[in-house]
């Protein structure tokens, strides 16, 4: 407790139940199995559960990688085309004329 909640309980007896299977092996197989613990916390008790599966599936992913993280490696930013074309026009109106005022 208090992983997810931020509660923290005093010591004492805490049980869990795990269920998994159906396996089959023959006898002096071995293999490896990989139990995870994963909890949500939502704002109510059904988001809370969608929170947790989100979670289980992200767990998934990462015991099928091999628990190595993706890197995060930054795409490189997109790069503006250049312009195909170029043309200079005539200032309008002609800032050196005495009538045209600027501002």
């Amino acid at each position: 407790m208090g992983d997810i909640d931020g509660l923290t309980v005093p010591p004492g007896d805490r049980r869990f139940m795990f269920s998994t299977g159906p396996f089959t092996m023959a006898l002096g197989d071995t293999q490896e199995v990989i139990i995870a613990l994963v909890a949500g916390l939502g704002a109510d008790r059904l988001f809370s559960v969608q929170v947790m599966k989100h979670h289980a599936k992200w767990a998934r992913q990462l015991a099928d990688a091999n628990f190595e993280l993706p890197s995060e490696s930054k795409p490189e930013p997109e790069k503006p085309p250049l312009p195909n074309r170029f043309r200079l026009a005539q200032n309008f109106p002609n800032p050196f004329n005495p009538s045209t005022e600027i501002r």
